[in-house]
């Protein structure tokens, strides 16, 4: 609940008019506002999404086949695991505690998943009014209620919502602590959750130096020992969540990994020779380098490096193009600053814009993300004279920004520096109704300007990028699910599209083998309906598709593909020319 203390020598002069009190007024009725609205979306969504191909009684997405994996075997009884953590790890247990508590079903979880997802939109609503104003926090609610790829993501099995919950939850908390009588508890829970996002998401560390830099620059009345102890129990509360995760790490690795063992991995996506700014698929020489390792079981043999030794060679490698190729990892910077900020979502295994077609809600003319980010960095411009007061915002927003230009940009990566962006559009659509009413023009038209300019910038398509990116995966997806549960038109006219289509982040070799695996069920659909013509060439074009490897398929592949094809031929009475 937002204090009414505001020390005399730090005004927070609110936004609106004075005026009589209305409704709106308790944080209470704006809050639930925002969080019924947001709730409602998002159960439509959720409603449609559980009807699609993609989603029905099936996970399509490794991520979330990974994360459903863990959390299961931690909900009957394996709490521990026998290796460090890839991923991070607090979503599996989150889930694992729901598949133990409350349902084992993956589809009801996500519902408790939208909860979240709309207490989300009410805590957005609540620092908008903590840090600006009633209005300017029902703004910001709103606009995070409505915006598309939240909803989208909170229906997903995918850790992004609740590294989004957590995030805002901690600021919230710091506001509510810094606005309150001191007490070492209050900042000793901010450093706690701190802790819980790192465990989350282990970007949340970059933001701890800057909380601890807020507290001395914050002008609330507070002595000099009062700042050391709550920086010291922010400190202690933030080590402590951390260590649990890194003496578990040694128990069971006998490896000291901090938090997850993919640092290197992710450092060396966003900055090698190849690097577009994005994931791309990469293979690295070591055992325990990637997700399906640990998926499939992984064990280390004798000769073995520990997971910290793989992450530690792969990120000197990152480090190593960073130093000896400045010019170029300057250009990839400004190339990942400008994939940030662009309206495009990039897409890996998921991908908002296929996705579309399944879900009302998501056609209806809601907030694009390109609206938000024009909209959030001009009002983090005209907000920069109360710095001070609005540094917790900036520091959210830089410590995004310095965490995905310093490894790789995607579109569920965006969601926490999505909110900082909320608030600062919140707060610039409120400033533009007060300079009109008041008659300011010179700031208005300023701002206004700014707005149009970026607005050009962030809609301005990055090269490489557009909605046909990487459609090929989620056409082939619904193809295989088609397939299994018998809708052979479906199938056929799915994987027809897939091998039309763009696979982007995959290429080369793999894009080969995508394409023949489609060319084969194709064939297999084709021989199902007796058109053994068409079978006998879609296994043919699968047999030269194999021809464009750049290493040779296996013989046994080959083997198999051929013999089907010759059934097909014998069938129909004769070869194809």
């Amino acid at each position: 609940m937002p204090s009414t203390m505001n020390p005399a020598n730090q005004p927070r002069p609110p936004l609106d008019p004075p005026t009589r009190k209305s409704l709106l007024d308790d944080w209470r009725v704006s809050c639930f506002i925002v969080f019924v609205v947001a709730l409602g979306l998002r159960l439509v969504h959720h409603h449609d999404a559980m009807k699609s191909p993609l989603w029905d009684h099936h996970l399509p997405m490794f991520d979330s086949r990974f994360y459903d994996k863990c959390a299961r075997e931690i909900a009957n009884g394996d709490p521990l695991g026998n290796e460090v953590f890839f991923m991070a790890p607090m979503y599996q247990y989150s889930l694992a505690a729901c598949y133990r508590l409350v349902t084992d079903d993956w589809a009801q979880s996500l519902l408790i998943q939208n909860l979240f997802g709309a207490a989300s939109c009410a805590l957005i609503c609540w620092i908008g009014r903590s840090l600006w104003s009633p209005s300017v926090g029902l703004v910001a609610g709103l606009l995070a209620s409505t915006y598309g790829v939240f909803i989208y993501f909170d229906s997903l099995l995918l850790p992004y919502s609740q590294n989004l919950f957590l995030h805002l939850a901690a600021i919230a908390v710091m506001l509510h602590a810094a606005d309150s009588v001191f007490t070492w508890q209050s900042w000793l829970t901010v450093g706690i959750l701190l802790g819980i996002c790192a465990i989350a998401h282990g970007t949340a560390l970059t933001i701890v130096p800057g909380v601890l830099l807020w507290i001395w620059l914050d002008a609330r009345v507070r002595t000099r020992r009062q700042n050391f102890i709550a920086s010291g129990a922010i400190v202690i509360g933030c080590c402590v969540m951390v260590s649990i995760v890194t003496i578990r790490n040694y128990v069971v690795g006998k490896d000291i990994v901090l938090l997850t063992s993919n640092v290197g991995m992710n450092l060396y996506q966003g900055n090698n020779p190849d690097a577009t700014g994005t994931h791309f698929p990469t293979t690295f020489p070591y055992k325990g380098a990637k997700m399906s390792d640990y998926y499939d079981g992984f064990k280390r043999g004798p000769g073995d490096l520990p997971p910290s030794e793989v992450s530690s060679r792969i990120a000197r490698q990152a480090l190593d193009f960073m130093i000896h190729n400045p010019g170029r990892e300057l250009k990839l910077i400004a190339r990942k600053l400008r994939l940030l900020f662009n309206d495009f979502e990039i897409p890996i295994n998921d991908h908002f814009y296929f996705f579309k077609q399944y879900s009302r809600t998501l056609r209806w003319p809601l907030p694009s993300y390109g609206l938000i980010a024009a909209l959030g960095l001009t009002g983090a411009v005209f907000g920069l004279a109360r710095w001070r007061a609005l540094f917790p915002i900036y520091l959210l927003l830089g410590s995004q920004v310095f965490a995905y230009t310093a490894t790789f940009v995607l579109s569920r990566y965006r969601l926490v520096l999505t909110a900082s962006l909320i608030l600062f559009a919140g707060a610039q659509i409120v400033g533009w109704v007060r300079w009109a009413r008041a008659g300011s023009f010179k700031p208005l038209a300023a701002s206004l300007a700014l707005c149009i300019g970026l607005c050009f910038w962030v809609y301005t398509p990055v090269g490489g990028f557009n909605r046909d990116y990487g459609l090929g995966t989620q056409y082939a997806a619904v193809g295989n699910i088609d397939l299994k549960r018998s809708a052979y038109a479906e199938a056929e006219s799915s994987l027809r599209r897939a091998i039309k289509s763009d696979w982007s982040p995959y290429f080369g070799d793999d894009v080969i083998r995508q394409r023949v695996d489609c060319y084969t069920k194709l064939a297999q659909i084709c021989a199902q309906s007796l058109r053994d013509n068409d079978a006998a060439a879609n296994y043919a074009k699968a047999l030269d598709m194999l021809d464009q490897l750049s290493k040779p398929a296996s013989s046994m592949q080959r083997d198999e593909i051929g013999r089907a094809m010759r059934d097909a031929q014998q069938r129909v009475g004769g070869s194809l020319p």
